[in-house]
C-alpha cells in the first residue's frame, strides 16, 4: 500500500508540474505587447543577426539600415536579399528563404547614420571585409551566423573656416614709348 501512495503522489506531482508549465507557456505567449520575434522556419531559411553599437560607450544605435546582398548564380546579377533597420537595442536579423539558396557568397552591409563613421566590425562565422561589410561563403551548413557586429562612432562635421576671396585688381598699362612694336595692354581689353 505505501508504494501505491508514493506512485500516486509522483503522478499527481508530475501532472501538476506539467499543468503549471503549460499555464506559464500560455500566459507568456498570449500576453499582449510581448513579441517572441519573427516566425522562423529553420529548415527553410538562413538567418544572420548581430548588433550595431556605439564604439565609445557600447550603447546600441537604433535605426541603422542593414542589408543582405548576394550575387545570384542563376540570374548572374547582384540581388538585395533582405533589408532591415536596427531596433532600440541595436539588434538586427536578416534572412534568406529556401528558394534563394542560389548564392555562393552573401554580404551583410551596415549603412551609417548621418554624422556617424564606422570604426570596427566583427563576426564569428563570417569574414570582415571592411568596417561596413561582413561576407559569408557557401556551403552554408551549420555555420554560426550570429554576432555579426558593427561599431560606429558619432563624428559631427567640423566647421571648416571659409576664406573670403581677395578682391581682384586688373592691372592696366598703357603702351610705353619703349614698346613701340608691341603693347603691354592685354589683348582682350
Amino acid at each position: 500500500m505505501p508504494t501505491a501512495r508514493i506512485r500516486m503522489r509522483s503522478d499527481v506531482s508530475r501532472s501538476l508540474v506539467l499543468f503549471l508549465l503549460l499555464c506559464l507557456f500560455l500566459a507568456v505567449g498570449l500576453r499582449p505587447g510581448v513579441s517572441a520575434g519573427p516566425a522562423r522556419s529553420s529548415a527553410g531559411s538562413l538567418w544572420f543577426s548581430g548588433y550595431v553599437l556605439d564604439d565609445n560607450r557600447d550603447d546600441p544605435i537604433p535605426g541603422v539600415t542593414v542589408v543582405l546582398t548576394g550575387y545570384n548564380l542563376t540570374t548572374q546579377k547582384w540581388d538585395l536579399i533582405d533589408r532591415t533597420d536596427t531596433n532600440q537595442s541595436g539588434y538586427y536579423e536578416l534572412s534568406i528563404i529556401e528558394e534563394q539558396f542560389n548564392y555562393n557568397q552573401v554580404f551583410i552591409e551596415a549603412d551609417n547614420l548621418p554624422d556617424y563613421v564606422s570604426t570596427n566590425a566583427s563576426s564569428v562565422g563570417g569574414t570582415v571585409v571592411d568596417w561596413d561589410t561582413i561576407r559569408y561563403d557557401a556551403p552554408w551548413g551549420s555555420k554560426t551566423r550570429v554576432n555579426n557586429n558593427f561599431w560606429d562612432t558619432y563624428a559631427p562635421p567640423t566647421a571648416t573656416p571659409t576664406q573670403t576671396p581677395l578682391p581682384t585688381c586688373l592691372l592696366y598699362t598703357s603702351p610705353s614709348p619703349r614698346d613701340r612694336t608691341r603693347s603691354r595692354m592685354p589683348s582682350s581689353a
